[in-house]
Parts: C-alpha cells; structure tokens; sequence
C-alpha cells in the first residue's frame, strides 16, 4: 500500500524573532500544538475521501459489475464535497474521468498501477494528472468482484485546491510560510503559492537536505542560511505518515513580507475557486445539452462571482456560441479560435489561463477556459470566465498602506497588469518608451520574469508625480495552469 509522507513547514518571517530565545519548551508548546491541528485536519480529508471511496467500491462489488454509468453518480458526489477528480480505472489501465467521462488514456505507466490491480490501496500518490496537467494526489481503492480484482474507484485531490483549503483552516500564524512535502521532498502545498508552479522535485533549503532526521518522532536542529538561523521543531504523525516541521527566522521586513503572502494567497483563492467553478459545471454539459440547459449553467457560473465581466460557452470551432450576461450577447457568434489559450486547450485538451491579452470585448483581460467533453470522451468545447484583472486586483490591494507600499503585477512578457497609476496598465516594460531612460528598472524586469521570486531595488518615478525615488521591491509569482505573473511590491528606499 502506497502511503504518502507529509510534511508541514511553518517558517517564521519576524513576528516570532523573540521566541528564537526561548527554550526549546517554550517553543515547542505552541507550535507544536498548531501544527498537530495541521496534520488532524489534513488527516481527517483524506480520510474521509478514502472511506467514500471504499464504500462506492463496496456499492460496485455488491452490483457484481464495474460500469461508468453506475459509478459516475456515485462518484460525483465526492467530487462535490471534496472538489476533485473522481476516477474509474479498468484492469488494462484506461479510465474514466469525471469531467471527461472515457478519457481514451492510459495508467498502466504510472508507478501505482501495480499496486493498486493487485488489490492494494492507493492513499495520496503525487503526479501531475493526465485528464487535467494538474499536480495532485491519487486516491485509489480497489473493487474486487467474485475475489478478483475487476478495477478500481479513485480520486484526484488537486493540490491547489487542497493548499487553497488547508490554509484557510490550519492555524498558522501571521507573516509565516508553510510547505507541504511528501518524505521524498516533493513540494506539494505551501502558503507560498509560488510553490505551486514549480516542479514538485524543487528543494527546500535547510529541510530536504535534512530528510533523515524526520525519521524520528519529535525534536530540534537548527540550520544556517542567508538569512541567518533557523530553529526547526518537528512532530511525527503515523497516520499517513504526516511530518510536521515548523522553521523559525529573522526577516528583515517581516511587514512586507507579511502583506505579499497574504495578498498572494488572496488571489490564488481566488483563480483556485473560479477554476473549479468552472470544471464542476463542465461535467454538466455533453452533446446532448440545449441551449437552456448551457445558458441556465452559464447564468450560475456568472452569478458566483463579481469579479468575471462575461461567462460563455465556447464551440469546437473557436466561435463564441453563448454569451452571458444579457449585455455582452452581442459577441455572440464572434470567432476566438485562433487566441493563444484556445488554440492550447484544443491541442492539450486541459484546462488554461491565458495571460493578459486584447479581448473582442473590446479592453484587456484574462481568459479562464475548461474544456467540455461529449459522453465519449470527444472534445465539444470549452466554459470561459473573461476576467478584467484590475477589478478584482483592486480591490484585493486596497488593504495595502498606500502611502508606504505600491504592488503592481507583471505578465510573463513584459506588459504591466495592474498598477495603480492606471496610465501604466497595459504597457510594456521592455518596450515602452517611458522606462527606456529607466535603465536599472528594464535589466531588474527581465530577471523578474525569469525568476519566481526575489528582492532588488531600482529608481523610478514616485507614484503619481515627476519626481524619481530609488525603491526596493520583492516579488513573487500568482497564475494557474502554466501561466504565471510576477507580484510585485515595492517601498521607497531611505
């Protein structure tokens, strides 16, 4: 039985900088506390998505047949609670997926396969999925009938979401990051959601290097980097075989640092749950819809959210087919076929997010799409929410202390996102003439947007006036399904 190892990380960015002369006592007590809720809470979500899925299998083998059509409602409602994939797998290794019913893939590849069509349980294995291009965990229980195994019902536990979830409920305190690895020191869950673009193989300082001492139950050590020591404290779980590990340290500007994560994690959330918004109503559309059942669909879609301008339904050709709300079904029937994050879906057949882009509707905007399949697994279009990022990006800044700070977004090719100075939206840093006497700021942005996080300081005007002020500035990196932009936040210097 595959079992994955977990481990949560907690590092301290200067709020806790007093704790770092207590006694180990001292500081165990209360972290260890919060970090044990971390792994209860953690535990009890698998757990509960493992018992759904031994009793469907249980509901199967008592059918004395493995079909997708008695499984597929069976499974959906874990998909509803838990906000996943859920998954049927045949003895030859194709499947069946909840949003693409006969996926026309393959399993038989992965390194689980095995295990599981020998009667063996599947409890959180990490790969990027082959129906989605998303990095998950595979839950897998296996369905035997007449004593022999005929398949098995599984579920895909996306990281995203589950990181989206975790970090709303573990109690982690304030300027602190969190890092989820399995005992192979992959990454899989941070409140660093840059975390969640990189490969899972990317490693942590001073943690995956010290992977043999979480062989133990409990205890400290403490390492040095650049920015300086670290007290680390560790609990061991058996269940799932959880490691907890909180990492304390010293930040220069634990302020700063404080507001990006929580501004980062904000509209991670965000684009986390408007993607699931949009793969659940997929599932609900196949060649047999009217126009009533996708537009009804589409309404919804549009009602949960303020932040998306139109919600539409997108055909096989490239054509724009249904449009809400009532005021943008004039571009109904207008061709996007050839758009970048189209043109991906239909090649790759998962979901994307394009980066900042002219839309027909006539201003810049981000495009979310999930591809919709027809009963057997053929492509027959795509849901799209259009969002215009400076709604949404706004709103989320405003808590920002405006005198002090200023956070911008950068796309991966240059073009300025948001900003707050509105006469810099849309333009491009390398290209635009306004930065070109702005030589420090140009050589700085091309290192932005080729590194998912980092510090440096350049010289640009102040905010809102012709005078130039030489300001420090952190980034780091918010986008989903490949796409990322660089969040930016910058002070004016001493």
């Amino acid at each position: 039985m595959y079992k994955a190892k977990i481990l949560f990380i907690l590092f301290s960015m200067g709020l806790f900088c007093s704790l770092l002369t207590a006694s180990g006592i001292e500081i165990g007590t209360g972290m260890f506390d919060r970090v044990k809720y971390s792994n209860y809470i953690l535990e009890e979500r698998f757990e509960g998505i493992t018992n759904s899925l031994r009793i469907i299998s249980d509901v199967l083998e008592n059918e004395g047949e493995l079909v997708w059509e008695k499984a597929k409602p069976l499974l959906s409602k874990i998909e509803n609670q838990y906000r996943g994939l859920s998954l049927l797998i045949l003895p030859n290794g194709d499947y069946y997926s909840g949003t693409r019913n006969y996926t026309g893939l393959n399993l038989r590849s992965r390194e689980y396969y095995d295990d599981i069509m020998s009667g063996n349980e599947i409890l959180g294995f990490p790969v990027f999925s082959k129906s989605t291009g998303k990095k998950s965990l595979v839950f897998a229980i296996p369905v035997f009938i007449d004593g022999k195994v005929a398949g098995a019902v599984g579920f895909t536990c996306y990281l995203d979401t589950l990181n989206s979830w975790i970090m709303e409920r573990a109690i982690i305190p304030q300027a602190c990051e969190f890092y989820v690895l399995d005992s192979n020191g992959k990454v899989l869950m941070s409140n660093d959601y840059s975390y969640l673009y990189e490969d899972m193989d990317f490693l942590v300082k001073g943690v995956n290097d010290e992977m043999e001492i979480f062989r133990g139950s409990n205890g400290f050590y403490a390492f040095v980097d650049e920015n300086g020591e670290r007290i680390v404290a560790y609990s061991v779980s058996d269940k799932f075989g959880l490691i907890s590990v909180i990492v304390l340290k010293e930040s220069s500007d634990a302020c700063a640092d404080y507001f990006m994560l929580k501004i980062q994690r904000q509209i991670g959330d965000i684009l986390i749950d408007l993607d699931w918004q949009l793969e659940n109503a997929s599932s609900h559309i196949d060649e047999y819809s009217t126009e009533e059942d996708i537009v009804e669909i589409l309404m919804k879609l549009q009602n949960h959210s303020e932040y998306v301008v139109d919600t539409s339904f997108i055909d096989d050709e490239g054509y724009m087919k249904y449009v809400v709300p009532s005021e943008y079904s004039e571009y109904e029937g207008k061709y996007i076929g050839n758009q970048e994050q189209i043109l991906k879906l239909k090649s790759e057949k998962y979901p994307v997010m394009s980066g900042i882009f002219y839309s027909v509707e006539g201003f810049d905007a981000i495009d979310m799409e999930w591809p919709v399949f027809s009963t057997n697994g053929e492509l027959i279009g795509s849901l799209s929410y259009l969002i215009r990022p400076g709604i949404f990006l706004s709103d989320i800044f405003s808590s920002l202390d405006e005198n002090e700070y200023e956070l911008w977004m950068l796309d991966a090719n240059g073009t300025i996102v948001y900003d707050r100075d509105e006469y810099e939206i849309g333009k491009n840093l390398f290209e635009d003439g306004i930065y070109s006497e702005f030589e420090e700021l140009v050589n700085l942005g091309k290192i932005m947007v080729e590194q998912r996080y980092g510090k440096g300081k350049y010289r640009f005007y102040l905010e809102g006036t012709d005078k130039i002020a030489c300001k420090n500035v952190i980034w780091t990196t918010v986008g989903l399904h490949g796409t990322q932009f660089r969040l930016l936040l910058g002070k004016k210097s001493d």
